[in-house]
C-alpha cells in the first residue's frame, strides 16, 4: 500500500499536479507516518502540496459559505473546536471579515 500511495504521488508531481489530498490514507501511522512518508519520498525539491481530506472539507465549507451569504456576515458555527471547524472560523474571520461566534 505504502508503494503504492508514494508511485501515485510521484505520477501526481510528474504530471503537474500541484495539489495531492491523502484523504483518510494519511490517518495510518504505519502506512506512510501520517502523510510524512509521502512528503519525504518526493524529496527536497518537491513542489506538490501534500495535504489531507481535512483541508479540503475546511476549503469547500468557506466558499460555500461566502457564496451563500456573501462578504462580511455574522455567523454562527456550532462544534467549532475541531481542527476543521477553527480552520473555517479563522478563515471566515481573518479572510472574508465575518463576525464569528462559536460553540463547541
Amino acid at each position: 500500500v505504502k508503494e503504492n500511495i508514494e508511485a501515485a504521488a510521484r505520477h501526481a508531481q510528474v504530471s503537474g499536479v500541484k495539489v495531492l489530498c491523502l484523504g483518510a490514507l494519511n490517518k495510518s501511522e504505519s502506512i506512510n507516518g501520517g502523510g510524512v512518508g509521502v512528503v519525504k519520498a518526493l524529496g527536497r525539491e518537491s513542489r506538490l502540496s501534500v495535504i489531507h481530506g481535512n483541508h479540503l472539507t475546511a476549503a469547500a465549507v468557506v466558499e460555500t459559505t461566502v457564496q451563500v451569504f456573501g462578504e462580511k456576515a455574522k455567523i454562527f458555527l456550532t462544534g467549532a473546536s475541531s481542527k476543521v471547524g477553527w480552520a473555517v472560523a479563522q478563515a471566515l474571520r481573518d479572510r472574508h471579515g465575518y463576525e464569528v461566534l462559536c460553540h463547541s
